[in-house]
């Protein structure tokens, strides 16, 4: 694969989007979790960096409405919201609103992720792009399905519609990890990562873990 780094960002020779699930209704946390801050920044400024600073060629979110992009921070970038097609069904919901607006593959992140970095994702994509040609592989890491690199297929497009608008959808068939069943997955090892990098927020307890756990690692470095 044929990548190169301009400052703090890592273009690639094959273009792909980023897209942050952002729509979740944060109903544990108590608030919107994407507005929440970490050393001065919301998670979804966050969270669109990290996209931004692992090569995507075009940027989206998955959201409720563009009042959660209303930061000067986005100014710089050029952002696209989608809000969901078909309403109250999950995180499906928000893949299929991005893939209706781009014909890129997606690397797909969840906003509540605060410990998740760029070198995780760089590994997911140089895998992607390292498959035999013509194959449409996901790629996320062992026992985690986000973050995720999926091909933006019509075969995809059209089960995802399916999907979402069958009579009979229950909570198993909305999963995303039972909707990219149909391609190839390769799992990739998390023996090498730091700790809790994939793990996400969903209350306020695990929030404060995880500043706690930001906190004392800037201590350490300090």
């Amino acid at each position: 694969m044929n990548s190169f780094v301009i400052g703090d960002s890592f273009k690639l020779a094959k273009p792909f989007a980023g897209l942050v699930l952002a729509g979740g209704r944060s109903s544990r946390m108590g608030q919107d979790k994407s507005q929440l801050e970490l050393n001065g920044k919301t998670l979804l400024q966050r969270a669109v960096t990290l996209l931004n600073n692992t090569g995507a060629t075009e940027l989206l979110v998955s959201a409720h409405s563009e009042l959660a992009l209303a930061s000067p921070s986005f100014d710089e970038v050029d952002l696209q919201v989608v809000t969901d097609r078909f309403k109250n069904k999950g995180p499906l919901a928000g893949i299929d609103a991005a893939m209706s607006k781009t014909e890129l593959p997606l690397l797909i992140i969840p906003v509540d992720m605060p410990l998740l970095t760029s070198t995780q994702l760089r590994n997911i994509v140089d895998a992607s792009f390292s498959a035999e040609p013509g194959t449409d592989n996901a790629v996320c890491y062992q026992d985690h399905i986000l973050p995720l690199f999926l091909p933006n297929t019509e075969l995809l497009r059209d089960d995802l519609t399916h999907r979402l608008t069958s009579s009979v959808s229950d909570k198993k068939s909305l999963s995303i990890r039972r909707f990219i069943q149909q391609i190839a997955l390769h799992e990739l090892s998390t023996d090498d990562l730091p700790n809790n990098c994939l793990s996400n927020v969903n209350d306020p307890a695990q929030w404060q873990q995880a500043v706690g756990y930001i906190e004392k690692q800037r201590f350490i470095k300090s």
